[in-house]
């Protein structure tokens, strides 16, 4: 499991407890933006992309705010990448309405 970051432990309360969680939140979304640009620039994609999860699971959510050509799937290089950094599973969504779901080919969303 990869560790971000070490927290502090507090010498006194925090008048507002969620300060905290949500900085750090922030900055686990960063790592994982970063983590997964660096992944898909590998993969030969440069475009923009929006990130979400999922907490009933633990899967991550890749939307692809760009075109991407339509035989792409992830490589098993960025797969374990994403296993490693503590996802369950990747759900990539395509501005084409098809969807690459976790052990599935690349198919037309449901609702789209």
């Amino acid at each position: 499991m990869i560790r971000l970051f070490k927290a502090k432990k507090p010498s006194e309360p925090k008048p507002y407890p969620w300060a905290e969680d949500f900085l750090l939140g922030l900055k686990a979304k960063d790592y994982i933006e970063d983590l997964v640009g660096d992944l898909l620039k590998s993969e030969l994609y440069a475009g923009d992309f929006v990130i979400g999860g999922d907490l009933n699971d633990y899967s991550l959510e890749v939307y692809f705010l760009e075109p991407m050509w339509s035989n792409w799937k992830p490589s098993e290089r960025t797969l374990k990448a994403l296993r490693e950094a503590g996802f369950s599973g990747v759900f990539w969504n395509f501005n084409d309405g098809t969807e690459i779901r976790p052990g599935e080919e690349r198919r037309k969303k449901p609702h789209a």
